[in-house]
Parts: C-alpha cells; sequence; structure tokens
C-alpha cells in the first residue's frame, strides 16, 4: 500500500512539472538579411496570430502558427536607418514585441520590449 502512494506521488510529481515546464513565453526575433525575417515561436499551436508594425505606414499581417508554435513572416520595405518595432498576438493573447531604434551609425540589435509577456 505504501508503495502504491509512493508511486502515484511520484507520478503525479512529474505530471505537474512536465505540464508547467512546457508554458513558455512568446518570443520574437528579427533575422537581418534581404527580406529581414520576423521568427516568432511558443505561439498557440495552428493558432491565427496577428502581427502589428507601427509606424507611418502602420502594417497588420496574420500568420498560422505551426505545430510547434512557430512562424516565419518576411519583413516588407524595412530599411536600416529606421526604427522598427513589432508586436504579435496570439489567439489566447499570448503577446510577443520586438523593437530596434534607429540604426544610422550604430550597431544593429533588438531589443525585447518590457511588460510584453502574456
Amino acid at each position: 500500500m505504501t508503495r502504491s502512494l509512493i508511486l502515484v506521488a511520484v507520478l503525479a510529481l512529474v505530471t505537474v512539472s512536465s505540464a508547467l515546464g512546457t508554458t513558455r513565453r512568446p518570443t520574437l526575433k528579427l533575422d537581418a538579411g534581404p527580406p529581414a525575417v520576423l521568427k516568432g515561436s511558443n505561439f498557440t499551436p495552428r493558432s491565427l496570430v496577428r502581427i502589428f508594425m507601427p509606424g507611418q505606414q502602420a502594417t497588420t499581417f496574420k500568420v498560422r502558427a505551426t505545430l510547434r508554435g512557430t512562424f516565419v513572416l518576411a519583413v516588407p520595405h524595412t530599411t536600416r536607418c529606421n526604427s522598427l518595432i513589432v508586436q504579435a498576438i496570439g489567439v489566447n493573447g499570448e503577446r510577443a514585441s520586438w523593437g530596434i531604434g534607429t540604426t544610422c551609425g550604430g550597431p544593429v540589435g533588438g531589443v525585447e520590449i518590457p511588460g510584453a509577456g502574456a
């Protein structure tokens, strides 16, 4: 009887810890190149994700996440000397943001915008 209770307790802990470990915060990454490519991960699998690019010519895209919750989007009309802010919102409200300031005269790099978590 004691062995059975210990086995049930261990199985419950493994199940709970693995369920908690699968919830990851969505992320965005911008890979340079022509064309620049936006990569998203940890979104709800096979769901629609809305991509917002505010600015002088605000743009909205819809992409479908893969079974692994990832997507890839070629970013149109980006120039090295403009700032770029991207927000992605999943069907269940999960969010990720990515931004870069002007790159004229400085290194290229992105920063995650604070407070953009789910």
